[in-house]
Formats: C-alpha cells, sequence, structure tokens
C-alpha cells in the first residue's frame, strides 16, 4: 500500500469551527473522487506534552505506487489541491510506502 499524508496546522481559534464545516463539506467529497483511492481516514492528534502542532492529519490510501502517481497528476487531486489552499491553513503533504509491522 501506498500512503498520501497531509498535516494541517492549527487554525486560528476563531476560524477553527469554520475550517472544519468547509473540510468536512468542501474538501472531503473532492477526495473522495481522486482516482485509485482505496482508503480515506482523518484523526485529530493531541500533544502528549508541548505545544500543538497539528489540527489535522488525512491519509490517503492506493494500492499501487502507480495508483498514487496517477492520483497526484489527477485533474481532481488539482482540485482537491486548489480547495485545500483556500482553507486559509498550512499544510503539509508527504507520500510513500506504507509498512505494517504489527496487527491487520
Amino acid at each position: 500500500m501506498h500512503r498520501i499524508t497531509v498535516q494541517y496546522a492549527p487554525p486560528a481559534s476563531e476560524a477553527e469551527e469554520e475550517f472544519e464545516r468547509r473540510y468536512r463539506e468542501e474538501h472531503v467529497p473532492l477526495v473522495h473522487d481522486l482516482p485509485g483511492l482505496v482508503g480515506f481516514s482523518l484523526s485529530w492528534p493531541q500533544p502528549l506534552a508541548g505545544e500543538k502542532l497539528v489540527h489535522l492529519v488525512a491519509q490517503l490510501d492506493f494500492a499501487s505506487a502507480e495508483d498514487l502517481g496517477a492520483a497526484l497528476r489527477s485533474e481532481q487531486m488539482a482540485a482537491a489541491g486548489r480547495h485545500a489552499a483556500s482553507l486559509g491553513v498550512p499544510a503539509t503533504m508527504f507520500a510513500g510506502e506504507v509498512e505494517v509491522v504489527a496487527g491487520g
């Protein structure tokens, strides 16, 4: 399996509710349209110590490197990228092969 991970920085406290609404109502449907997508999960990590550096983590799973590459080159990904930029929250995106070392 290959995965794209996107980490979104915390929005300003007064903008958090609007970010969450727009992400769920507008962005999630765009991600669902990506070719080759086999899994999509969201998490809201909480720091065990120190300040909160990440508000939301999105993980997009693909069966192969080829499927991931096709998704990255797709018009659907371009549309999702444009929308993500419009959310006004810095994001870091990276991709790689997943190695399961325990469990399922």
